[in-house]
């Protein structure tokens, strides 16, 4: 069953890079189950050839969806440590996509999370593949990187310790 994830994550993007939707992508994610999604149709946002996405927009709609996954299924927040993509099929600007997250079993470690990410065609065929590691922030960091600001309440519920 979907469940709409909350929002309040982008708190924290904003604080630590300046806007809580750099890209300007305003995707909307649903949580459902051990998996995060979102439904992307690329031509409203850009797009690079005249009917291919470019891999700078696909790059951010994959960051985009690290940060929502990471939220949604480790109750952290975080910074993007490293992106391996691979590219399948072209993604074309006029299609409706989906975009899964999911958790890379036994890989994360210490503070570090490793999620996997799927951008899925219409015909329910793997675009882009790959996975993002994220470094999750303790409550001790993110007072380190603020010292003059408390922690916003909207972000306690991912801080640990």
């Amino acid at each position: 069953m979907r469940k709409p994830l909350s929002r309040n994550y982008l708190v924290a993007r904003k604080m630590l890079v300046g806007a809580a939707d750099p890209a300007g992508l305003k995707m909307q994610y649903e949580v459902d189950g051990n998996c995060v999604m979102s439904d992307i149709r690329p031509l409203n946002h850009r797009q690079g050839h005249v009917s291919l996405c470019s891999t700078g927009f696909i790059a951010d709609v994959v960051e985009d969806a690290a940060h929502a996954g990471l939220a949604g299924l480790e109750q952290h927040i975080g910074l993007l440590r490293e992106i391996n993509l691979k590219h399948l099929k072209p993604v074309y600007a006029k299609d409706h996509f989906r975009i899964d997250v999911t958790r890379v079993p036994h890989v994360s470690q210490n503070d570090i999370r490793k999620l996997r990410i799927r951008l899925v065609n219409p015909r329910d065929q793997i675009c882009v593949e790959g996975t993002c590691q994220l470094y999750c922030l303790s409550k001790a960091q993110f007072e380190r990187m603020f010292p003059n600001h408390p922690i916003p309440s909207e972000l306690r519920h991912y801080l640990p310790g």
